[in-house]
């Protein structure tokens, strides 16, 4: 049976969701909140720019290729090789990208974006990854992905873009790694619970509903032999995490009624590891 999303479950162009952040907190919000009052404030502002990096770049396509396929296809074409555009001699060289040809062919393009044969054929690996694996395909067979839902908690306006909703499991978030080993631990390292806390308290509230949905994520290596692996917090570290969102949203909401940011470290703390 096809799944009907919710009301509260918004599909929404990114540029629409990426303006609201200047008036809606996020779980990349949160989490700089938590390192810095000052800093979570000033990235809300458009005071301090986040740079765009090469991990993140590939993050979009890696989303885009795996969750929605229609738009990577719309949005991306892969680079030709040299031989489709020779120089004026009729040569072909690795210098191709120079030719008049080319140059024509790019901007012919409009808004559609270069991506280069290795990068996609990564993605093919990723993607095929995570079809071989039996629960990881289930997840992302069913439900929707990149939907909007905004709510408010404890008197903040929030609002999330979850990767995937699956009815049958809930929230699922994907991720690409260099080592599938190593991933429990970037989980605490980038602020993983944070993130997916805040994400389930969300919809929570969104919805209305009495239980949460659980919280999922589903990594993949970048690297040989290109593992899969899901990972679900317990019940411990989202209760933990739980009252520490909550202290950092409230703290939130004081700081903006006061127009008060501090940067952080303003105690004195002490140091006990040898």
């Amino acid at each position: 049976m096809t799944f009907k999303p919710p009301a509260f479950m918004i599909e929404e162009d990114f540029a629409i969701y990426n303006e609201k952040r200047k008036e809606h907190l996020t779980g990349s919000y949160l989490k700089e909140f938590d390192k810095s009052p000052a800093l979570c404030h000033g990235t809300m502002t458009g005071k301090f720019v986040r740079a765009e990096t090469p991990a993140l770049e590939f993050g979009t396509k890696f989303h885009k290729y795996v969750l929605e396929r229609h738009d990577f296809d719309r949005d991306y074409v892969s680079e030709p090789d040299g031989k489709n555009f020779p120089n004026s001699k009729g040569e072909v060289t690795d210098k191709f990208r120079a030719t008049k040809k080319y140059k024509e062919w790019v901007k012919a393009l409009g808004d559609k974006r270069l991506i280069d044969l290795d990068d996609l054929e990564l993605l093919e690996m990723l993607d095929a990854s995570i079809k071989t694996h039996k629960i990881a395909k289930k997840m992302l067979s069913k439900g929707c992905s990149e939907r909007v839902i905004r709510a408010e908690l404890h008197g903040v306006k929030c609002q999330i873009r979850i990767d995937h909703f699956n009815p049958d499991y809930g929230i699922i978030d994907l991720k690409s790694c260099n080592n599938l080993d190593a991933f429990q631990y970037d989980i605490p390292k980038f602020g993983y619970p944070t993130s997916g806390v805040f994400y389930r308290d969300v919809f929570q509230a969104a919805s209305k509903e009495f239980f949460p949905p659980n919280y999922y994520l589903v990594a993949v290596e970048k690297k040989p032999p290109y593992r899969t692996g899901i990972w679900k917090f317990s019940e411990d570290v989202m209760e933990l995490i739980g009252e520490m969102n909550k202290k950092n949203i409230k703290h939130f909401k004081e700081c903006s009624d006061s127009g008060v940011w501090p940067l952080g470290y303003e105690s004195i703390n002490t140091y006990e590891y040898i």
